[in-house]
């Protein structure tokens, strides 16, 4: 009846979102031609982080993992990783810090590099954001002989910091 007209007119007109969220509201999710019309009309219209949500809500996870990494919603795709699929968050992580770092938040990436353990790639970071301190710890943290090409940077950070 009506339901079915808005939904259809919703999809038509362009608003996959208040479609997704008249169909969860409404429970009506056991259509699944319908529900996969939404999720790629909300794909389609680069609503990744809304299909994310809605794929998710049908349990088809590995779905809504390519929606939210497409979106770069990074936070909801490493939720969504650390039960559906733990051997991704690692890469998740990382994948994060390489999207911070185009993004020139370096400083933020460091931390997602090091939940990653891509130690030199937040060694790089560190040093990008002015973190000497923080780039100094990393390297700490590692064998002398893959440290040993950063320790130079530190130094000339630090005495820089001296000026």
């Amino acid at each position: 009846g009506e339901y079915d007209e808005a939904l259809q007119l919703y999809l038509k007109g362009g608003f996959p979102t208040k479609a997704a969220n008249l169909l969860l509201k409404q429970g009506n999710t056991s259509d699944s031609g319908l529900c996969e019309r939404v999720a790629n009309a909300l794909l389609s219209s680069k609503c990744y982080e809304k299909a994310g949500e809605f794929l998710e809500s049908l349990k088809m996870s590995q779905r809504a993992l390519e929606a939210y990494r497409l979106g770069h919603s990074y936070y909801k795709a490493v939720e969504l990783a650390r039960y559906a699929f733990p051997a991704e968050v690692v890469r998740l992580e990382e994948e994060w810090g390489d999207w911070l770092v185009s993004q020139k938040q370096m400083d933020a990436a460091c931390n997602h590099y090091i939940q990653a353990a891509s130690y030199l790639k937040a060694v790089n970071a560190a040093l990008e954001a002015r973190q000497g301190n923080k780039a100094a710890s990393i390297l700490d943290q590692l064998d002398a002989q893959t440290a040993l090409p950063f320790y130079k940077r530190v130094a000339q950070y630090f005495q820089e910091q001296k000026k």
